[in-house]
C-alpha cells in the first residue's frame, strides 16, 4: 500500500472527527433532528395560560383550553355585548277573563253527574284555542289528595287545532258522569272525594289564568 494514500486517509478521518467535536452534523440521525425544526416558542399570558406560536409567529389560540377564571371573564364580556339578544320575560297570566263553575249531583247513589261551564266575564269577546279534540279533563282525589280517577287516562283525542270566539257573557257548557270507579275500574270506597275539572282552552293572544279555567267540588260517598 502506498504510504501517501495512508496519510491522506488518516488526515481525512482526523478532519471528520474534528467536525463532530465542533458541533457540525456528522450523521443522518443528527440531520433528521436538525430538519425537524426548532421548538415553537411558548407565550405566557396574564391569565396564566400558555399558548404556542408557530414558525410565522402566529398565536395558536386553541393550544390550551381556557381556565375557569378566564372562561368566567369571557362569559361576563359576552353578557355585556349589546349584540347578544336577551331572553324576553314571559308575560304574567291575564286575570278577570273567565269563570269556570262545576256543579255535581248524585244519581241513584251509584253515579255522580258533573255539569261545568266556562264563562267569558271579561266584558269583551275572547278568542280561545283548543290544541286537540280534548276540551276538558276531570281529576278525582281522595282525602289524602291521591288521585283515584282521571277522565282522560287511556283516551285518545283527535289532533286538530280549533279556534272559537267567546263573546262577552257567553258560556261553554259540558257534562259528564263518574261511575264511582277508580283508574283500574274498581269501585271506590266510602269517603270524601274532591272532583276537579279543568278546561284545556288557551288564549289565542296571551295566557289565561289557570285558576280561572278550573273549578272543584267536594262530594261524600256513603256506605251502602
Amino acid at each position: 500500500m502506498n504510504a501517501g494514500r495512508v496519510c491522506r486517509r488518516l488526515v481525512l478521518i482526523a478532519v471528520i472527527a474534528a467536525g463532530c467535536s465542533n458541533g457540525t452534523p456528522a450523521g443522518p440521525d443528527e440531520e433528521r433532528i436538525s430538519q425537524s425544526g426548532p421548538k415553537a416558542p411558548i407565550e405566557n399570558h396574564e391569565d396564566g395560560s400558555n399558548r404556542l406560536k408557530d414558525e410565522n409567529n402566529r398565536l395558536d389560540v386553541n393550544a390550551v383550553p381556557e381556565s375557569g377564571e378566564h372562561a368566567k371573564k369571557s362569559g361576563e364580556r359576552a353578557l355585556d355585548n349589546p349584540h347578544i339578544p336577551e331572553k324576553k320575560e314571559q308575560s304574567p297570566p291575564r286575570e278577570g277573563l273567565f269563570k269556570t263553575t262545576l256543579e255535581t249531583e248524585s244519581i241513584d247513589g251509584d253515579k255522580i253527574s258533573l255539569r261545568f261551564t266556562l264563562e267569558n266575564i271579561s266584558g269583551v269577546a275572547q278568542q280561545i284555542v283548543f290544541n286537540s279534540g280534548q276540551r276538558y279533563d276531570i281529576d278525582i282525589f281522595d282525602r289524602n289528595n291521591e288521585e283515584v280517577y282521571k277522565w282522560s287516562r287511556g283516551s285518545s283525542f283527535i289532533m286538530a287545532i280549533t279556534e272559537e270566539t267567546l263573546e262577552k257573557g257567553d258560556k261553554l257548557t259540558f257534562s259528564e258522569e263518574w261511575d264511582l270507579k277508580d283508574n283500574n275500574g274498581n269501585s271506590v270506597g266510602p269517603g270524601v272525594y274532591t272532583i276537579k275539572v279543568s278546561i284545556t282552552a288557551k288564549l289565542k293572544n296571551g295566557k289565561a289564568s289557570a285558576d280561572e279555567l278550573s273549578d272543584q267540588s267536594i262530594v261524600e260517598i256513603s256506605a251502602e
